[in-house]
């Protein structure tokens, strides 16, 4: 027989046994529906604990009867009796085929198909079953003792005798309080930490993550330099209006930083007066040459001029005149370029012409043409004109050197026969005018 727990209500059949001695302190099973799996753990406990007690209570009530001498009618008065005192409480007695073989069928009752595999099968115990219209269904295996064989002559010990069920409704039980209020708690703690892991998670993948994202954009695009790429994150996190904003003001800064880097680059390599390139990029222009030469075999010319008489126009009419007539000298050369000529001013009135893939024939064909544009071009400053001229010298790749410094050596020799030989022609001509007018 099971003890008594002081945290379970073992309904009417305890009534029967201990009298009306108060309840213990619990939930009832009724109450226990609504809350979450856990609690429903410990219902289950107590259903098999209250059913396991029951069918003691009835064994021990039947035992004592078959031992003191029973017949038929006290095995259905003691059922008669129990389910008058426990009206909420269904009890019922099935016998196995060895005892209906000797003995007969008890009742008309007959087993549950569960209840019936149970019997058959000889494994387990016990078995509960759950119907929410009746309530609980608890059945108890009952085995042969040694004792029991005087009577049961056909059976052997540890056979089954039958099976005893007590079927009672779910609010007659009650869950243990302190188990109750344990499960709830740890319930409680098990859904904040869930709540938790939850919300860490999504902090992390939806902001943590994307904002190293942005920071690593950021640092990679600092420094390396690379003023093309702009910060990009994909991700829940745009929504945020401070990021949105992080990421908007870098991007313009940066696009920001891009057009003034390309501004400065380009002022770098560009002369402030005339607008060509300037010596800076005439160290990258002849080294592409050369390259492509080395490659190639793509011949390239340097054509050095300067303006005849440049000293002169500063002398009589101002720095500003001088400034006019390196201008136009500019504009005449850079209208005579093509897509891969590069123009230079090297220093005050020098200029130097890079004719990428052209041979000597070409390039003396260049220098006859920007002659003869230049020299005798009117130029008018206020109310002054005076014209401009120029000397050219030509240094071919390969035919005068495949250095650079070589190259520029070489076209500034040639450029400066060609203003000796220039100024020899106009004494020359200056002589033979003078001798005519005599």
């Amino acid at each position: 027989m099971h003890p008594v727990s002081n945290d379970y209500n073992y309904s009417a059949a305890q009534k029967t046994e201990a009298g009306d001695a108060p309840r213990a302190a619990g939930l009832r099973i009724c109450d226990c529906i609504s809350v979450p799996a856990p609690q429903l753990f410990y219902a289950q406990k107590a259903l098999e604990k209250e059913g396991e007690y029951l069918t003691g209570i009835v064994f021990d009530r039947l035992y004592s009867a078959m031992m003191t001498g029973w017949d038929k009618h006290s095995i259905d008065q003691i059922f008669i009796d129990l389910n008058a005192r426990a009206p909420d409480m269904t009890l019922e007695l099935h016998r196995s085929e060895l005892l209906e073989y000797q003995f007969g069928r008890r009742n008309a009752n007959t087993p549950t198909v569960e209840q019936s595999a149970f019997l058959t099968s000889q494994q387990g115990t016990s078995l509960i079953e759950y119907h929410w219209d009746t309530g609980v269904t608890y059945t108890k295996r009952i085995h042969l003792r040694e004792e029991c064989l005087a009577c049961h002559t056909q059976g052997t010990v540890g056979a089954t005798a039958g099976i005893l069920s007590v079927t009672y409704p779910f609010s007659s039980v009650r869950v243990s309080l302190s188990g109750s209020i344990m499960t709830t708690f740890l319930s409680l703690i098990f859904a904040i930490t869930f709540c938790y892991w939850l919300f860490k998670r999504f902090m992390v993948s939806q902001i943590e993550e994307p904002v190293e994202r942005l920071v690593h954009q950021i640092n990679r695009i600092s420094s390396h330099d690379d003023l093309d790429k702009t910060v990009n994150i994909e991700s829940e996190i745009r929504e945020i209006r401070e990021i949105q904003q992080i990421e908007t003001a870098f991007n313009q800064k940066n696009g920001r930083l891009k057009d003034a880097y390309r501004e400065v680059a380009h002022l770098s390599v560009t002369d402030t007066l005339t607008g060509l390139y300037n010596r800076n990029k005439l160290a990258e222009t002849l080294a592409e040459e050369i390259c492509r030469f080395q490659r190639h075999n793509q011949g390239f010319a340097l054509a050095m001029m300067d303006l005849d008489g440049f000293k002169q126009i500063n002398d009589v009419y101002g720095h500003d005149a001088g400034d006019i007539a390196l201008v136009e000298f500019a504009n005449l050369i850079r209208k005579n370029l093509r897509p891969t000529d590069t123009a230079v001013r090297l220093g005050g009135d020098e200029f130097l012409v890079v004719l990428g893939h052209t041979n000597r024939d070409q390039a003396q064909r260049y220098v006859e043409r920007i002659q003869s544009l230049v020299n005798g071009h009117a130029v008018t400053y206020g109310d002054i004109e005076f014209s401009l001229a120029t000397s050219v010298g030509l240094a071919c790749c390969n035919e005068d050197g495949q250095d650079s410094e070589i190259l520029l050596q070489g076209a500034d020799q040639a450029m400066y026969q060609n203003k000796q030989k220039r100024k020899k022609a106009r004494k020359k001509h200056a002589t033979q005018e003078t001798e005519a007018a005599v």
